[in-house]
């Protein structure tokens, strides 16, 4: 262990996941003595994109963060579902003062874009999170049979007697990146 490091934060551990064939699970880890400031990739059968995905997909909801066009942040929290490298949310029925709604001007504009799932509790042994990064597109008038929307209607009972009529998001995820204060975090629940 570095000098300097407490044993709490020498196990807190940093996960990144591409798509890039070859790129394993990154760790981040104390400064070495030698001056590194990350160590090399290293394989994790529990920390590997499927296991961000899964953590990903157990949330019930999510933040979505997109760029406003003069530049500026904007975070909304989201309901979504997550098929194969694909994040689908929608403008449902739930009040609203329009369907045009910012985050559609922004993606539209910029269509960059982060969705931030977390399992917070007082006990922070258990804490993670797990971020998508991608590029969203914005479906107008998306039809009922539209993958997206039969994906929500799947995840969501809310969606079962109504499904969403506004505009569709689709999110293709080019990174996963996550966060874990354990090697096992608690809060991981079964997806199937």
């Amino acid at each position: 262990m570095a000098v300097g490091v407490s044993p709490a934060t020498a196990s807190n551990r940093t996960y990144r996941s591409t798509s890039k064939p070859g790129w394993g699970v990154a760790a981040d880890v104390p400064p070495a003595a030698s001056g590194n400031r990350r160590a090399p990739l290293q394989d994790s059968p529990l920390l590997d994109e499927l296991g961000l995905r899964a953590r990903f997909a157990t949330s019930p909801v999510a933040h979505l963060a997109t760029v406003r066009p003069d530049g500026g942040p904007h975070v909304v929290p989201i309901v979504f579902a997550l098929a194969g490298q694909t994040i689908y949310t929608a403008v449902d029925h739930k009040p609203k003062r329009t369907q045009q709604l910012q985050r559609l001007a922004n993606l539209r504009h910029d269509p960059r874009c982060s969705v931030l799932v977390d399992h917070y509790d007082d006990d922070w042994t258990a804490l993670w999170w797990v971020r998508a990064d991608g590029s969203a597109v914005v479906v107008d008038r998306p039809p009922a049979g539209h993958p997206g929307v039969v994906a929500l209607v799947g995840r969501q009972h809310h969606y079962g007697s109504r499904r969403p009529e506004g505009p569709l998001v689709a999110i293709t995820v080019e990174r996963w990146t996550g966060w874990s204060s354990a090697a096992r975090p608690s809060g991981l629940r079964s997806t199937t």
